[in-house]
């Protein structure tokens, strides 16, 4: 699925299959989408599936680490109503 799953995100994957399952080790039979299950993630979510990319983490920590980027990216600094008062080039944005 890792594979099929990064294709259709376009990502590229560039582990051999001897790799792949050497880095999964003996979390392979715990591979899954479900709770306590674990998944091959992509460090900081950026780059290839390659060896020296990829950490195999729990559903739980997968899903907090994509927040914590999402809130990052979200996170802009909003002028509160002084700054709009006495830094009108807040006006422009």
């Amino acid at each position: 699925m890792t594979k099929d799953g990064a294709i259709r995100r376009r990502i590229p994957f560039l582990l051999t299959l001897d790799e792949y399952v050497m880095i999964w080790g003996d979390y392979l039979n715990r591979k899954g989408r479900g709770k306590g299950e674990f998944v091959m993630a992509r460090i900081e979510d950026k780059g290839a599936y390659e060896v020296n990319n990829v950490v195999i983490i729990t559903n739980a920590q997968n899903r907090a680490n994509a927040a914590a980027r999402k809130f990052q990216r979200e996170r802009v600094h909003k002028p509160c109503p002084y700054e709009l008062l006495y830094y009108p080039a807040y006006m422009d944005n």
